[in-house]
């Protein structure tokens, strides 16, 4: 993975594009903020399309996410969502 696709800013902005790709909420990319929740606004992902959310940040950034690393807390905020993708991403690239 390059170091680009591991910089902070292009983990949001590629987490925010998938998240708005399996949104049906019609949250505007203008409109989204670090508080946003994932789960019962903001986004408003039902179980389905916050696995296909995963599994497709899992690809495009390549990072593995365990299932006991999607607690509520990772879970239930945009910024704490891209805050946990970086930690696994680091954890993955470190020698």
């Amino acid at each position: 993975m390059s170091p680009a696709a591991l910089r902070p800013d292009h983990v949001r902005e590629t987490v925010v594009e998938i998240l708005l790709r399996h949104s049906t909420s019609g949250l505007a990319r203008d409109d989204v903020a670090d508080e946003c929740p994932l789960i019962g606004g903001g986004f408003d992902l039902d179980s389905i399309a916050l696995l296909g959310s995963i599994l497709d940040i899992e690809r495009d950034l390549g990072v593995r996410l365990r299932e006991e690393d999607l607690t509520e807390e990772a879970l239930g905020q945009l910024k704490g969502f891209v805050d946990h993708i970086c930690r696994r991403l680091s954890a993955a690239h470190c020698p």
